[in-house]
């Protein structure tokens, strides 16, 4: 049976999302930085561009609407803006889908926020594990 959060558990949620909104606001230095910064959407974008990257593969229009509950029509538009920027690229698979991910611009500054994020956990609460910390379990 899952136990719920305890108010020190809900703190600790609460500082961390204020400094991942500190370090956002400290890092809009660059028009990149600034673009995919403006809105959660755009944010989430480039995560899931970068994952894309990752695993080898690229996600289709339809695939990143599942994803954000974003409409049709705000996710294409955010890839032809992001095409133009040169921030994401079309890949096509041998069944002639469209799919998009990340170029090596946005992975590396993706990567720079992920370690970023991580130093604010270690510099909050030591070395613990949030996963660890925030376990719900009996």
């Amino acid at each position: 049976m899952k136990k719920p959060l305890r108010q020190e558990d809900h703190v600790y949620l609460l500082k961390t999302e204020i400094e991942i909104y500190q370090l956002r606001v400290t890092r809009l230095n660059s028009e990149m930085q600034q673009y995919f910064n403006t809105s959660q959407l755009r944010n989430v974008f480039a995560r899931i561009m970068t994952l894309a990257v990752y695993e080898k593969t690229g996600y289709t229009i339809a695939e990143i609407v599942a994803q954000t509950y974003a409409t049709r029509q705000a996710v294409s538009k955010m890839i032809s803006q992001c095409k133009t920027l040169g921030y994401i690229e079309l890949i096509e698979d041998n069944n002639y889908l469209k799919r998009y991910r990340a170029m090596p611009e946005l992975v590396t500054a993706v990567n720079i926020y992920s370690e970023a994020r991580h130093k604010i956990a270690r510099e909050l609460y030591g070395e613990n594990d949030m996963r660890k910390r925030l376990r719900m379990e009996d």
